[in-house]
């Protein structure tokens, strides 16, 4: 099956990569991998912060990804959820 632009072959959790946008106040989702297990992709999403963490700043639910001239743009995260989920608003 293909869904969100991944292959899930029997997998059941879905690790969201999620930015807020400052300056329009939506958040997005992307879809980032997929795992067999909930503790799977948690440690998945994980990995992904403390790699996210190295180059900008770190927050209590994310980072901050800042303009180059210091000015805040987004606050990028992930998150894991169900593949029968899906976190993106309606249009």
């Amino acid at each position: 099956m293909r869904r969100h632009g991944i292959v899930l072959l029997g997998c059941s959790w879905v690790l969201w990569s999620v930015t807020f946008d400052l300056a329009t106040q939506r958040q997005y989702y992307t879809a980032s991998r997929a795992e067999e297990t909930k503790m799977a992709c948690e440690a998945q999403k994980q990995s992904m912060m403390e790699w996210l963490s190295k180059s900008f700043t770190r927050l209590e639910n994310g980072v901050m990804v800042r303009y180059p001239n210091g000015t805040p743009k987004a606050i990028m995260s992930y998150d894991c959820f169900p593949d029968t989920v899906d976190p993106r608003p309606k249009p």
